[in-house]
């Protein structure tokens, strides 16, 4: 059946005026909408794959760097800590003074100097910043007393306070084990607002946590990819669609435009934020909720190059293999921070991981290359070590490391590989073949830069 001409001719017009109308509307609404209305974080979230800049691996290493960065004039570093966990900060110094040097650093806590005593390699004290203190005092000037008392966290940090201020410190202790995880979500805004305010010149801003390691050459390789005269925040991507979230402990890092527009240009959201603290699950939540709403989000283009595990647990992928690290996190004491630092501080570029220790035996006893199981590894039956290795390797698989547990004849094989540890009685191994394949291919890709 054919359609009357007249009606195709309005068939069609309509098209046209659709084509007109729903774009206009489109753009109405995006212009109209708060900066944090949940229709414009689910579209930045779908086609941030699109929006977001990246960095290629061969991209990263490529030279000379477009805007290069001195770590110590240009970088300002915060390190995070809390009364409980105090005497990291003594390995940080250890650090600073041993190489990981940042002329441009400050110790935030929720504790005074007085109760932690620190001196540096001149002699000098070392000042750690009771930045929960800031929080309370700007909230309590906000808020009248009855308001106060719906507000739990504050009689919290009071008590941890009083306790320091009497020397109370089992009491200090309790809370700090208790309550620790909420006295954190009340430094992260003053942190960065005093890191701001204290150092006007830095170019970037970095917040760590005392159990963070940094690199330094990736960090200023990375750093010397971006334009700091433009707003910048990234980090780890973590979290759900509408809140996506640098996480803390990988570091999150901050361009001076992006903190001058919170500070300057929104001082209602950030003595919003200050309140909004005092009932936040979690710190570095907050400081995303926070830019959101003066429409500033995550570039989760950056992301693959921060990291939240140890070295010996962090995943090395497929699409990871030459991919730089900028951080290690979850390093708990001050030994294994140097240990790390060992390691670590003495590289002088980024490098791709080495093969040599991997290819020197098939079947590694009482060591563990696959490490925790999730959603991506599986687990199988097999008899042997043998059988286990040959799942793994068969010539399809995307498995990079298998480890078999004889007691249970359980094989669990995984999409990455790690560096591992000991594990009493578990076999273990990589797929070197594919491991070959995988660092060939991106090392080629490298040394076409």
């Amino acid at each position: 059946m054919m359609l009357a001409p007249g009606v195709l001719r309005l068939g069609i017009r309509l098209v046209r005026q659709l084509a007109i109308v729903i774009p206009v509307l489109v753009l109405l609404l995006w212009v109209l909408l708060p900066n944090d209305h949940f229709l414009r974080l689910w579209a930045r979230f779908n086609l941030s794959t699109i929006i977001d800049p990246t960095l290629t691996t061969s991209q990263f290493y490529g030279t000379p760097l477009p805007y290069p960065v001195d770590l110590n004039q240009d970088v300002a570093l915060l390190v995070k800590s809390g009364y409980g966990t105090r005497h990291r900060l003594r390995g940080w110094l250890d650090l600073i003074q041993r190489g990981l040097h940042f002329d441009k650093f400050l110790f935030v806590a929720d504790f005074d100097t007085d109760d932690l005593a620190m001196v540096d390699a001149k002699g000098e004290p070392v000042i750690v910043h009771n930045v929960a203190n800031m929080t309370m005092h700007r909230v309590m000037n906000q808020l009248n007393f009855e308001a106060q008392k719906r507000y739990p966290r504050i009689e919290k940090y009071t008590t941890l306070e009083g306790a320091l201020k009497h020397e109370y410190n089992t009491i200090a202790e309790k809370v700090a084990l208790e309550f620790g995880w909420e006295m954190d979500t009340i430094k992260f805004i003053p942190s960065l607002e005093l890191a701001y305010i204290r150092f006007p010149k830095a170019k970037w801003y970095l917040l760590a946590d005392d159990d963070t390691y940094l690199i330094r050459p990736s960090l200023e390789q990375f750093l010397g990819h971006l334009d700091s005269s433009k707003s910048f925040y990234v980090g780890n991507a973590v979290g759900a669609w509408n809140g996506r979230f640098a996480h803390g402990g990988s570091t999150i890092v901050v361009s001076r435009p992006a903190l001058a527009q919170l500070f300057n240009g929104h001082p209602d959201v950030v003595e919003e934020a200050y309140v909004r603290s005092l009932t936040a699950s979690l710190g570095d939540h907050l400081v995303t909720k926070t830019f959101h709403r003066i429409g500033l989000y995550l570039k989760e283009g950056y992301s693959r190059f921060f990291n939240g595990e140890p070295p010996a647990t962090t995943k090395i992928r497929h699409d990871r293999m030459c991919d730089p690290i900028i951080s290690y996190h979850h390093i708990k004491t001050s030994e294994a921070m140097m240990s790390v630092h060992d390691v670590f501080g003495h590289a002088t570029t980024p490098g791709a991981p080495t093969l040599q220790q991997l290819e020197k035996q098939p079947i590694i006893q009482d060591w563990d290359h696959v490490g925790g199981l999730d959603e991506y590894t599986h687990s199988v039956k097999a008899d042997t070590a043998e059988a286990c290795q040959s799942k793994c390797t068969s010539k399809w698989s995307p498995c990079l490391a298998w480890t078999f547990i004889p007691e249970t004849k359980v094989c669990n094989t995984s999409p990455w590989m790690i560096v591992g540890q000991t594990e009493v009685g578990r076999m273990t191994g990589v797929n070197t073949q594919l491991v070959r394949k995988l660092a060939k291919d991106c090392l080629s890709s490298m040394n076409k830069v």
